[in-house]
C-alpha cells in the first residue's frame, strides 16, 4: 500500500507533456533541430532540448530521489524512481518508471515485473498553464502571485506562489521557463517538497524510452 501511495504522488507531481507524438523509438523518430533557447522556450515543457534532471522528493513523509531523462523539449519524458523504506522492522523497497511520450504513458513496476500502458491527455506542466504566458486573468482566477526571481543551479528562475483552497494548493514554486526546479507546500492536501539537484544536458539514452525488456504490460482502454 505504502509503495502504491508513493508511486501516485510520484506521478502526480511529474507526469506532464506536450502535443501527442508518433508512437516510435526515440532513435528513429525525427528530433527538432537544435534553437536558441529564447525563441523556443513558449509552448514547450522544457526550455532545453534534452537532457537529464536528478530530483530529491518529499512527499507524505515519504522520501525518493527520482532521475527524469527527457527528449524533444520534453514531451518525451522517464522517470525512475527507487524507494527503500521500513514496515514493521522489516526493510523493503520498489523501483518504478514511468514513460511518457505526448499523451501515451507506461507505468512499470520493475518490482514485479508489470506494467500498464494507457493514453491519457497531458499538460505542459502539472499547473497545466504555460507560464511563460501568465496573463493578469490567469493569476486571478489560480490564485497565482509573482514573488520575483532567483538564480539557482546557475538558472534565472521566476518564483511563484499559488494559494487555492479550490485546489487544495498552498506551494512556492521555482520555474525555469515550464520545468519546476523546486516547490514547497502542501499539494492536494499533502506536505510535498521538491527540489533539481542536478542538470544534465546531454542526450539520454535512446534505451530510456523504451519499455525493459520482460516486462508484463497490461493494455488499458
Amino acid at each position: 500500500m505504502k509503495r502504491t501511495i508513493l508511486f501516485m504522488l510520484v506521478s502526480f507531481l511529474f507526469i506532464s507533456c506536450g502535443n501527442k507524438q508518433a508512437n516510435k523509438p526515440a532513435d528513429e523518430a525525427s528530433i527538432a533541430p537544435v534553437q536558441n533557447e529564447k525563441t523556443i522556450t513558449a509552448n514547450k515543457k522544457f526550455p532545453l532540448e534534452h537532457g537529464t534532471i536528478y530530483q530529491q522528493v518529499t512527499a507524505a513523509g515519504f522520501e525518493t530521489t527520482p532521475t527524469v531523462y527527457f527528449d524533444k523539449w520534453g514531451d518525451w519524458q522517464t522517470t525512475e524512481s527507487t524507494m527503500l523504506m521500513e514496515v514493521m522492522g522489516m526493510k523493503t523497497g520498489s523501483s518504478t518508471i514511468n514513460i511518457v511520450k505526448g499523451d501515451e504513458h507506461w507505468d512499470i513496476d520493475l518490482t514485479d515485473k508489470k506494467g500498464k500502458h494507457y493514453k491519457m491527455s497531458t499538460k505542459i506542466n502539472d499547473l497545466g498553464v504555460d507560464l511563460n504566458k501568465l496573463t493578469d486573468d490567469i493569476k486571478k482566477q489560480m490564485k497565482i502571485e509573482e514573488l520575483g526571481e532567483e538564480n539557482y543551479l546557475g538558472y534565472k528562475c521566476k518564483k511563484l506562489k499559488i494559494k487555492n483552497d479550490k485546489l487544495k494548493m498552498d506551494m512556492v514554486y521555482l520555474t525555469y521557463g515550464n520545468m519546476m526546479m523546486k516547490m514547497d507546500g502542501k499539494a492536494m492536501g499533502i506536505n510535498t517538497s521538491m527540489k533539481v539537484t542536478k542538470i544534465d544536458t546531454k542526450a539520454p539514452p535512446a534505451q530510456k524510452f523504451r519499455v525493459p525488456e520482460g516486462i508484463k504490460m497490461e493494455e488499458m482502454k
